[in-house]
């Protein structure tokens, strides 16, 4: 009877421990969602008119492309006129400086012209800034997600344009059990499936949030994916597999 329980207990805990490590080699599953590092609203910084507006929503547009052009006579108008009355302000300061070496006026009137000439310079600086802002170019590779505005129509200072949103960092933010941050690092290699793609990938955590939620004991991590994917959107989800340490 004793050799009977003993070939039993021989058979028993071989298959148990095979059952065990089965279990610590299953990977642990959690869910992401692909996210933008920039997605900005464009305004304008301007009251003018939209001259040309050649992107529309879901437009690819690389950096440095054309968004928004604003109507800039005025301003070149009003550059003209400043550069004018500077140079008018610069021929009185020289002047100025010959008749203070013949004694004809005082230091105060030099100063006054000096002034002069620093305040018109002051006001090219300005209506250069705003005929920079006439433009809109892109800051980054990217689509647009939204407009909010049509060609000629004209808007005010701080008015939303469009919103764009970069295609060159994308990310996946995953939420995690708070006890995984024992083994869950920066350059923590993980799996990535995408949902929509029907796609597999590996990618590595990139940052570990600073708080854990203390209903859900989660945590908010994030990751790079080792691969580009042209058609990988921001809001797609995916299934996130870490090995189980």
């Amino acid at each position: 009877m004793i050799r009977i329980i003993l070939i039993f207990l021989a058979i028993l805990v071989p298959a148990t421990s095979s059952a065990q490590s089965a279990e610590e080699a299953r990977p642990l599953r959690a869910r992401g969602m692909i996210i933008a590092r920039q997605q900005p609203v464009i305004s304008s910084e301007i009251a003018a008119r939209i001259t040309s507006l050649p992107v529309r929503e879901g437009d690819y547009f690389k950096k440095g492309a054309l968004l928004v052009a604003f109507d800039n006579q005025l301003l070149k108008a009003q550059r003209d006129r400043t550069e004018a009355e500077l140079e008018a302000a610069r021929l009185k300061l020289a002047n100025s400086r010959q008749l203070e070496q013949l004694e004809s006026i005082g230091a105060l009137e030099v100063a006054l012209a000096e002034t002069e000439v620093k305040r018109r310079t002051a006001e090219m600086a300005i209506t250069d800034i705003s005929l920079q802002r006439c433009t809109i170019s892109a800051p980054f590779n990217g689509r647009v997600v939204s407009l909010y505005v049509n060609e000629h129509e004209s808007m005010a200072p701080q008015q939303k344009l469009l919103e764009i949103v970069s295609t060159d960092q994308l990310e996946v933010e995953i939420m995690i059990p708070s006890d995984w941050l024992s083994w869950v690092h920066n350059n923590t290699p993980f799996t990535l499936n995408l949902d929509a793609l029907s796609i597999q990938t590996t990618a590595y955590v990139t940052a570990v949030g600073a708080t854990v939620d203390p209903v859900s004991k989660t945590v908010r991590v994030r990751g790079r994916l080792n691969k580009h994917f042209n058609n990988l959107l921001p809001g797609m989800t995916a299934t996130v597999l870490f090995q189980n340490p």
